[in-house]
């Protein structure tokens, strides 16, 4: 099939909100696709009423695919909220990445024994009121530049809190380290082999 080659400007209008535009197929995607929108106009994702451009990849080529967005200046400019909720994949800034206003982390408190996964929050609060347990690290492999922050909130010194590295990989250099009294905190980073304390 011959390429489609235009000068100007193309438009595809549709007032179905859930059509939807597909370019190529599973077995060969396209290399690029650029999206300029003008004036106030958005690019809507199909079946919403929130105005936004979303940009989906199938299974089969999801570990290859990737969405640049790049301004004239070189920078990405988004205003609002950035979610991003995959189980396996990464948000990745190559080069700097500013907050203008806030920047909000995911937390989640701790009252039992917990293993550490993909989808455990950046700051852990730690809470041993009703008694001790193990937190346990995900194989630092995995997890490469990964930082989590374990802060105890309860006062019971007596129920201590451990944190344990995957099988036999260390934090410092050591297997455990532990949360006891009110207000301990603990930040550490995946090197690639352990977790070291910041």
């Amino acid at each position: 099939m011959p390429d489609i080659r235009l000068r100007g400007n193309l438009n595809i209008v549709s007032t179905v909100s859930t059509d939807t535009l597909d370019i190529g197929t599973p077995s060969r995607r396209f290399n690029n696709l650029y999206a300029k929108v003008l004036n106030a106009d958005n690019l809507a994702a199909p079946g919403t009423t929130n105005n936004s451009f979303a940009i989906n990849t199938d299974a089969g080529n999801a570990d290859t695919s990737s969405l640049v967005m790049k301004s004239g200046n070189g920078s990405a400019v988004v205003q609002g909220q950035i979610d991003y909720a995959a189980a396996d994949r990464q948000f990745k800034v190559q080069d700097g990445f500013r907050v203008a206003n806030r920047l909000s982390y995911g937390t989640e408190t701790l009252t039992t024994t917990y293993t550490v996964t993909n989808t455990t929050s950046h700051i852990l609060f730690v809470d041993g009121t009703a008694a001790a347990f193990t937190i346990t690290l995900p194989p630092a492999a995995n997890f490469t530049g990964s930082v989590f922050t374990f802060k105890r909130i309860d006062n019971i010194v007596a129920n201590v809190v451990t944190i344990d590295a995957n099988a036999a990989e260390t934090i410092d250099g050591v297997l455990t380290d532990t949360l006891t009294f009110q207000y301990d905190l603990l930040r550490i980073v995946s090197n690639g082999t352990s977790w070291l304390i910041i």
